[in-house]
This record gives C-alpha cells, structure tokens and sequence, in this order.
C-alpha cells in the first residue's frame, strides 16, 4: 500500500487506505465467518453436550459392527430412542423404518442403546426445573412460617385472609399484623406506597423509610391531593395518584373481610412491629466492611442504598421491603429487643459479633 500510494495525492492516499481498511475487515469477517461454520459443522457432527457426544459415539461403534455406517441414521436411532417407551418399540423402529436386520444383534443393540439414553436422560437434571423445585419448596416454608397454610400445606384461616388482599404474602402478612396492633390505617398507606413505588421518602423519621413515606402522603392529603405538593417535594404526582387508588382499593379489602380500621399514629413501635413481623426474612445486621448479613437463612449480604434516609445513622439491625437483589431502598431500623422476641418464632440467628464503623462504598 505504501509504494503505491507515493504515487497518489495527499487527499486520494488517504481515500486509498480507508478502503483498504475495509477490505481487510470485509476478509477477517469472512474468515471468521468460515471459522465459525467449521466449528458449527462440528457441534452438529459431534453433539454440544459431552454426554450427548459420548452416546452418538457409541452408537457409530455398535452400527459398525452391524455393517451400518451412516450419520443421519444413527441420529435418527437416538431420537428414537428418546421418544420411546421401551426397548422393544425401538427394535420395531428399527427395523421396519430404518433399515436394521430383524436378528438378535439388534435386539441387544436397541436394549442397549434405549438404557443408555434413558440413564442420560435421568441424570441430565434441567436447571430451570431444579430451580423451580428450589423456589417452591422456598416459598413454602415461608408462606409456612408467615402462618399462610399449615404443616400439610392446607391455607389457614389467616392465609385466606392474606389472599383475600391479593398482594404478595409478606405485605399481606403485615396487614394483618396491623389489625391486632390497632395501626390498620398506618400500615395501609404504607403498603399503598410500597406498591406504586412512590420514591417519597426524603426526610429521616424515626430511622425509617416507611414512616417517612407515611408522613410523604398525610403531607400530600393535608394539601389537598394537590399536583404542586408533589413538584415542591420532588414526587411523581402519577404514583401518588396511584398510592391513592391502591390504598382505597385496601379499605375496601378490609371492609369486605370486615376488618375494623385503627389507627394509632404515634405508636411507632407498633408500626415497626408489623413491618418487620410481614418482612423478617429480610432482617439483615452490619457487618465490618460496611455491608448488612441476613440473619435468616441463606444469610445474604446487602447494603443501603446512599438514599434511604437511615443510610448515614448506620443502624444495628434493619428490616427492608424492596425486591432489589443488592441494595436496600426501602429500610427501617428495627430494635435488637423486639427482634430477640421474634427469633424464636422464625428461626432468626440474632446472636452474630457486633460490628462497627462503615467502609466507603
């Protein structure tokens, strides 16, 4: 290229390697084109799986030694093989569609070939389905421990109740609580919150979100259900008027399942209890390098997100009501006392070394 561009102009020279440029990149994708098929090639003759891989290889040895050489054949034997009931479907298969002697080789062959298939097929576990066992018997044992159904799994009276809600089990169970700590209305609101997502809490009360999300809508309802509330304080008027719709929708809930609403405003102690009796699988405590441990089993780690109102007060124990995999958005501080009564109730590890001081993030 560069001998003959000496010959060309400072403008065409230029014009001449751009091109160039591209057909190199044209031929690398070529070539990485072909790389790619011959790998591609390969997978579909040797199979993905290892296990896969080893029974194709087995099965070209066995024709082989019944003077039967063919590719497409053999893969037409193993989904056989696969779609089967028994050993001796897959003989009839054989014989009469793909070519095979009607003799005893192929009886032994077909037996063989059908329990090597069904051994795979038993201990190939697909992830999805274990993973779906995982999350069942998980949710079992807490719907078990919120008191949602009994120990055969039959749905208590208090698990009717909660479905009668139609919210997820740990909401459900905390309004409940509210209707024996006489803080229905309270719990109300914040549920309401929780679910349009309102991103009200702004200010630190009582060391908690949810109290401040509580104050965020009295505030918005002492002024009206106004618009200019929300632009003067930062919050989608949107999700308000959601929070709203859902809170009413819950009285209505209550009324029907003829639940008198309290209400006990001040009694923060009380507000605290039912977040954290529907939430105390995700009780966490601080840790040393500035993060938060579950103290329930599978004991996860977590930290505060920067705009939780409680992040900069680093508080002991914390309870959390959001669905983020990583931070916790939504955080009340939970006293060690109450949480010492609950441990035993719900297999809570309460008793783990105090830690202190919080790294940066």
């Amino acid at each position: 290229m560069e001998v003959v561009s000496t010959y060309m102009e400072a403008g065409e020279r230029e014009r001449f390697a751009d091109e160039t440029e591209c057909f190199l990149a044209l031929r690398l994708n070529v070539e990485a084109f072909d790389t790619a098929y011959q790998r591609y090639q390969s997978q579909q003759d040797h199979g993905d799986d290892d296990d896969d891989s080893e029974i194709r290889q087995w099965t070209l040895r066995e024709m082989k030694s019944l003077k039967l050489n063919n590719r497409v054949v053999m893969k037409k034997c193993i989904e056989s093989a696969r779609s089967v009931k028994s050993s001796a479907q897959l003989v009839d298969i054989l014989v009469s569609q793909l070519g095979f002697a009607s003799i005893k080789e192929t009886n032994v062959f077909a037996k063989r070939l059908f329990n090597k298939v069904s051994k795979c097929h038993e201990d190939q576990t697909d992830p999805r389905e274990c993973k779906a066992k995982v999350n069942n018997s998980q949710n079992t044992e807490l719907l078990r421990s919120l008191g949602a159904i009994d120990s055969e799994g039959n749905l208590t009276s208090l698990g009717q109740k909660m479905s009668a809600l139609e919210v997820e089990p740990k909401m459900g169970k905390m309004l409940m609580s509210s209707e024996r700590l006489g803080c229905s209305e309270e719990i109300i609101t914040i549920s309401a919150m929780i679910l349009a997502k309102v991103d009200a809490h702004k200010e630190e009360i009582a060391r908690s979100d949810h109290i401040s999300m509580l104050v965020a809508y009295e505030s918005w309802q002492e002024n009206n259900f106004s618009k200019k509330w929300c632009i003067e304080n930062g919050v989608k008027f949107s999700r308000m008027e959601n929070a709203k719709s859902i809170r009413q929708k819950l009285e209505r809930d209550f009324e029907n399942l003829r639940i008198k609403i309290y209400s006990r405003r001040n009694d923060v102690a009380s507000i605290k209890k039912c977040i954290t009796e529907g939430y105390f699988d995700c009780c966490y405590k601080f840790q040393s390098d500035g993060s938060y441990k579950s103290i329930k089993a599978p004991f996860t780690s977590k930290t505060i997100h920067p705009s939780s109102t409680v992040y900069d007060h680093i508080p002991m124990y914390v309870v959390h009501s959001d669905t983020c995999t990583r931070w916790m958005r939504e955080v009340t501080e939970v006293p060690p006392s109450l949480l010492s009564r609950m441990a035993p109730l719900y297999d809570l590890q309460i008793n783990m070394p105090r830690s202190i001081g919080r790294s940066p993030i």
